[in-house]
């Protein structure tokens, strides 16, 4: 009789085991999972989430802490606020317009005093979480306010939404003051959106297009060889002269292709099928001469490759005012020659 009550003793009495009555199993005999644990479905990376509301015995929130919950910015937004601690986590959200159909360049400006702390961002797409769109550079344990990278500037898709996380860098005592600006301007490219074939924009012939090579994308990272525009021309039979310049700005490696058919006959005739890449400079153009032997409506293709372009986003201590390449546009020119 011993015995028996010293194993009772020793079995925890709040076990779950597949004999207890209210275990749920699932129909091959194993535990279900129960759905008041909570569990975390979300990737081991992905960013934590932001429990908007804070615990009952939280200490209030110190003066100079205006954002507690996740907070929605605008154009134009200037936010004076702290950290109240060095555990304190801020969230900012920004959604580009919709109606600007070329998108647009998002700048968050983070000024601070790093002898008060050190200030750590992250940037990322809502629709795409896992990629990093911007974050401040960690590769110092103790870095210079020269080797701060607290601003950053980048091109978002029309009507994306992007969130910012603003933390500590190292540990600090007290609170942490920092003052957020957003700017956002629009791309002013009247030909997007113009990616995809589907797109394409119609021009004529002696027409010059005047406008951007800019890489964006609703919910990944992009790079210069998705940088494409697309144009169509009616051509009568004739020599034509295509001719690309770019003054200066980002440095594209452009590639043009022009394909050409004849669609009065079934099936259609390809009269002019061309691709032409050129390596690129601060200062470069090039042209490609081709024949038209029917009447035919053609297509234009450009897009960038190996390196350059408008795309993605970047950090620094400074920033210019502007996007990388949206004070800089190329021309397209499609004329007839003799």
């Amino acid at each position: 009789m011993a015995l028996l009550v010293l194993v009772a003793a020793c079995t925890p009495s709040g076990t779950d085991s597949p004999d207890r009555p209210d275990a749920a199993t699932q129909p091959d005999g194993s535990l279900a999972v129960d759905a008041a644990i909570g569990v975390d479905a979300r990737p081991l990376d992905a960013p934590p989430l932001v429990d908007a509301s804070p615990p009952a015995d939280a200490p209030p929130p110190v003066a100079c802490d205006t954002v507690t919950t996740d907070r929605v910015v605008v154009n134009g937004d200037v936010v004076s606020t702290c950290l109240a601690t060095d555990a304190d986590v801020d969230t900012y959200r920004f959604v580009a317009p919709a109606t600007d159909a070329a998108g647009g360049t998002l700048r968050f400006r983070i000024d601070y005093s790093s002898t008060q702390c050190q200030i750590n961002f992250k940037a990322w797409i809502d629709a795409d979480a896992q990629y990093t769109w911007a974050s401040s550079n960690l590769s110092f344990s103790n870095p210079t306010p020269a080797q701060l990278d607290h601003h950053f500037i980048g091109l978002v898709a029309p009507g994306s939404a992007y969130t910012l996380r603003v933390m500590k860098r190292l540990a600090f005592a007290g609170s942490c003051d920092y003052v957020l600006t957003t700017s956002y301007v629009a791309l002013d490219d009247p030909y997007e959106p113009n990616q995809v074939l589907a797109d394409f924009k119609p021009i004529t012939v002696g027409q010059t297009v005047s406008t951007y090579m800019a890489c964006i994308s609703p919910d990944r990272a992009v790079y210069p060889g998705d940088c494409e525009d697309h144009y169509t021309v009616s051509l009568p039979v004739g020599n034509y002269n295509l001719t690309w310049s770019m003054s200066s700005g980002p440095n594209i490696n452009p590639c043009l292709s022009v394909y050409c058919r004849d669609t009065s006959v079934t099936p259609a005739v390809v009269t002019h099928d061309e691709f032409n890449c050129q390596a690129a400079t601060f200062s470069h153009s090039f042209n490609s001469v081709f024949n038209i032997t029917r009447a035919s409506q053609c297509f234009v293709h450009l897009h960038g490759s190996s390196r350059g372009g408008m795309y993605g986003a970047y950090t620094s201590a400074t920033l210019p005012g502007a996007m990388q390449g949206t004070t800089t546009r190329y021309n397209v020119r499609i004329v007839q020659t003799p």
